[in-house]
């Protein structure tokens, strides 16, 4: 068998995907103890004799399916027999479907659907749904659940009791719950005033009784505080119970002084007296010593007057009862069942291996544990353990390792001896086996090969005999007992040899034959004497090295290497001199041949159609006119002109039309390259037929790439087919002065920006000072669009990325990220709103209703779905259809034909009228309370 490989998760409840395991490996869930594995059909499927599921496409079953978990199916066909013990809809409801159900002995567990006819029997559970009739128990107590009445409920003269606590305004409350909050509003009062009566009679039954007093206190300072009108004479009385002051205004007394706790805060060593004084600007605390505002309270105990409206508004209703405890301990005893029966085959952690399972019983066959000694986990065969998985990273075997075959990934190195002397890797480009160690690499073998990945030899060596070198899986090279063999020729820059070189001809471009021949200084060749068609290394007549060839008998054609002026021979006046037809010299320039003299002012000379003169400066084309540069390419008088100094190294003249052709195949370059001693490349001009470009550039590191051409250059256009790319830069572009003005005739895109990289701008713009970066002016009168901004190969729905971004020399001022937040420095946005600017002013209107009619939702995007799947988050917010529904001009259709929100004024505008509103009522109330409890 193939190694098993086994992987493990501690994360609850989590099962392995088909990417997590190819087929035949084994998952295990060490937290819920459960394993998986994937079939041939790269499905997941749970192993043991109890798994808590088993996912598989068909399954076909002759004896009796046990499932002590969850039997999960969409399509099970039962087609006979009798399902015992049975929980049909456990957790989600589920229809039976037949012409009859027959209970033999009663149902027992919930029953979802419609029951038409008689319900005769104790039912224990919920009923969902109509119940059209009497529900009578002859004895004993009927216990209904979250019981909902829609019409009316008479208990004819019934007490309900058993009532909970009132959470919301519209829960019933118990007797005692309303006589505690009608309590808590009389507060102790005296009898005489514990009624609204006797209260309207102390008030003198007067309506206007807060008007009346507050007319009458009008003139008199209030015990809560005011503004003096005139000054107090305090004489040597003095002024006790002071408040706190917060102004440098307000009084203060001696020991607020003396004592003057500072602003940044502190600990007090004694109380506050507060008075009739408040303490405002209270956070909602935290901690039980903290102080707390009013409205704190009032949200977490309510005031009086909401505890007696929610008492007048409680309804009929029945508090929810507690869960079955039956059901529940029935569900806890399957649930300890499952584990205990999974707990017999995955023991868990132990240090060695276990004689019995957890409970103390026989050991099961096929049960797993995970040995902490030796980090490996192990499985019972039903007489022994063995190790099942190797868990270590780095494992070490004592004995022999026998493997189908053994699989490394690039880089991954099979290393030999103890400081990894020997590697065998592969780096993704190249396979590699390196001796890095002491000593040598020893491929041994009686006979050794090497060849390619089809087959074809590359070398191949035979003991106590040849080794053979091959080229194309043809052999050139072999090893004798003397020396080599080689089969085909031999190119050398040099032979040098301590034998003979025999055994065959030596050829070249001539035919030619040398055995036993020494040529060294001295030797004499005498090339008259020799016969025709041969040719000869040595020296010639006088002592002249040379190489002869005769082609008649007087016409010899041959290199003379001349050696010094002794002999009246004029051969004697050149160094090199290739000579033709016969013996006689050709210095003139209508001879032929290639001469380099040693005195004359030519000092290499191609006479005869070839017309080459080397000496200061070089002419071509033409042997009367004088050079005008080293290189002076002259077809025809272009006139009375001559080359600028600083350019006149290749001089190219024509009496009319005339140029350069770099010609090469179509699948090659033409290249103009231009250096300097640094570089021998800082510029180019490149032109490539199948790669179809024509590039001008630098090579040089913060080199510029200009066209100029002074005073007289007032444009540059670049013309070419409708659709083609006029120009295409694949470094900087810097205009120096001017502008770059681009116009669009063909109703295609004008400028087409396009960068590869990853950490810079495609498109930076600078801007002088009090001059604008960018102006973007869109003229077209029907449908004027402005800039459109898409991420085509990507949604990074996050704040990693962002779409607008400002900031300053100092920080960052704004910016708007990918998935749509905005963000700014100072955390406000306004509107223009000058009164200059505006007419028509009126009050707005109650939007009271209009924003309780607005039905916030918990929703998901289905973008978001798309990309994210069941990891999509939920959001909070409003529906165009819904909110159109309440604020039909706030809700518009956009270009893209989806319905969008004008957020800002409800979130802003609207809802700063209903707050203005809210705390107008609250003050009312406020007011309306401080009448009552005054």
């Amino acid at each position: 068998m193939a190694t098993i490989i086994t992987k493990n998760s501690s994360t609850a409840s989590a099962v392995p995907t088909s990417g997590d395991l190819v087929q035949g490996e084994l998952a295990v869930n060490v937290t819920d103890k459960r394993i998986f594995t994937e079939n041939a059909s790269a499905q997941i499927v749970e192993l043991g004799t109890t798994p808590s599921s088993i996912t598989t496409a068909t399954a076909t079953v002759t004896g009796t399916l046990t499932a002590n978990g969850t039997f999960a199916s969409s399509n099970a066909v039962l087609t006979g027999g009798t399902i015992n013990g049975i929980v049909i809809g456990g957790t989600t409801a589920q229809a039976i479907t037949g012409t009859n159900i027959t209970a033999n002995t009663g149902f027992i567990g919930a029953l979802t659907g419609n029951v038409t006819g008689n319900v005769t029997g104790n039912v224990t559970g919920n009923v969902t749904g109509n119940v059209t009739g009497n529900l009578t128990a002859s004895t004993g107590t009927t216990t209904v659940n979250d019981l909902v009445v829609n019409g009316t409920v008479d208990f004819t003269n019934t007490v309900l009791t058993n009532l909970a606590a009132p959470v919301s305004s519209t829960d019933a409350a118990t007797k005692g719950y309303v006589d505690t909050a009608v309590s808590n509003v009389i507060d102790a009062a005296p009898a005489a005033l514990d009624t609204l009566n006797e209260l309207a009679a102390a008030l003198g039954d007067d309506a206007n009784f807060s008007s009346t007093v507050t007319t009458s206190l009008a003139g008199k300072l209030s015990l809560s505080g005011g503004t003096m009108t005139g000054a107090i004479a305090m004489g040597t009385n003095k002024i006790t119970g002071l408040g706190t002051p917060s102004l440098s205004t307000d009084a203060a007394t001696k020991a607020y002084a003396d004592t003057m706790l500072p602003l940044a805060g502190g600990t007090m060593s004694g109380n506050i007296a507060m008075g009739s004084n408040s303490i405002t600007g209270l956070p909602t605390p935290t901690v039980s010593s903290e102080a707390t505002s009013k409205s704190y309270v009032d949200s977490i105990l309510g005031s009086a007057t909401s505890a007696a409206t929610s008492a007048a508004a409680a309804a009929v209703s029945e508090s929810n009862a507690a869960t079955s405890a039956t059901n529940a301990a029935n569900s806890a005893t399957a649930a300890a069942n499952s584990y205990d029966a999974f707990d017999d085959r995955y023991l868990g952690q132990k240090a060695s291996d276990p004689t019995v399972d957890n409970d103390g019983n026989t050991l099961l066959t096929g049960a797993l544990y995970f040995n902490t000694t030796s980090n490996v986990m192990k499985v019972y065969d039903g007489s022994a353990w063995n190790i099942a998985a190797i868990s270590s990273a780095s494992p070490t075997f004592t004995g022999t390792l026998t493997a189908d075959g053994l699989s490394l990934g690039d880089n991954e190195k099979a290393t030999f001896g103890n400081s990894n002397d020997l590697e065998i890797y592969h780096d993704g480009s190249n396979s590699y086996i390196a001796e890095n160690g002491t000593g040598n690499l020893v491929l041994k073998g009686t006979n050794l090969t090497v060849e390619s990945s089809t087959g074809e030899n590359y070398f191949v060596a035979f003991a106590n005999a040849d080794t053979r070198l091959y080229y194309d899986n043809a052999q050139k090279l072999a090893t004798t007992s003397t020396g080599i063999d080689v089969t085909g020729t031999v190119s050398a820059g040099s032979i040098t040899t301590t034998g003979s070189i025999s055994g065959g001809a030596i050829t070249g471009t001539g035919v030619g034959t040398i055995a036993n021949a020494v040529l060294s200084t001295g030797a004499t060749v005498d090339v008259s004497t020799q016969s025709t068609g041969k040719t000869w290394f040595g020296q010639a007549t006088g002592g002249i090295p040379a190489i002869v060839g005769r082609q008649t008998t007087n016409n010899l054609v041959g290199m003379y290497l001349a050696s010094g002026t002794s002999d009246t021979n004029s051969d004697y006046d050149f160094e090199f001199n290739i000579r033709e037809q016969d013996n006689s010299d050709y210095t003139t320039t209508t001879g032929a041949g290639f001469v380099w003299s040693r005195w004359g002012t030519n000092l290499m000379s191609l006479k005869r159609d070839g017309k080459l003169s080397v000496s200061d400066k070089t002419i071509i084309g033409s042997t009367s006119v004088t050079p005008d540069g080293t290189l002076h390419v002259h077809t025809g008088s272009a006139g009375s002109v001559s080359p600028v100094s600083n350019a006149d190294d290749l001089v190219i003249e024509n009496s009319g039309s005339g140029g350069i052709s770099l010609l090469t195949p179509d699948a090659s370059v033409s290249n103009i390259y231009f250096g300097s001693v640094s570089s021998n490349l800082g510029a180019f001009i490149r032109w490539g037929y199948s790669t179809n470009t024509f590039d001008v550039g630098t090579v040089k590191v913060g080199a510029s790439l200009r066209l100029s051409g002074g005073n007289a250059v007032t444009n540059l256009t670049l013309s070419g087919a409708s659709g083609s790319e006029l120009a295409t830069f694949a470094g900087d572009v810097t205009l120096s002065n001017g502008k770059v003005s681009i116009t669009d005739t063909a109703n295609e895109i004008a400028l087409n920006v396009t960068s590869s990289a990853t950490s810079v701008a495609a498109v930076n713009v600078s801007a002088p000072t009090g001059g604008n970066l960018m102006t973007l002016t869109n003229s077209h009168a029907s449908l004027p669009y402005g800039i459109n901004l898409s991420f085509s190969a990507a949604a990074p729905d996050d704040n990693t990325q962002y779409a607008f971004r400002f900031a300053d020399s100092s920080d960052l001022r704004a910016i708007l990220y990918s998935d749509g937040d905005w963000a700014n420095h100072d955390g406000t946005y306004g509107t223009i709103s000058d009164a200059k600017l505006k007419t028509d002013f009126q009050a707005t209107r109650s939007y009271w209703n209009d924003f309780k009619a607005l039905q916030y939702k918990k929703y998901r995007m289905l973008s978001d779905i798309e990309q994210y799947g069941d990891d999509a988050e939920y959001r909070i917010g409003l529906v165009a259809q819904e909110t159109a529904e309440v604020f039909p001009g706030l809700v518009k259709e956009g270009a893209d034909g989806n319905l969008f929100i004008k957020s800002s004024i409800i979130d802003g505008v609207i809802n700063s009228i209903v707050l203005q509103e809210a705390m107008a009522r609250i003050e009312e109330l406020e007011k309306k309370i401080h009448e009552l409890t005054s």
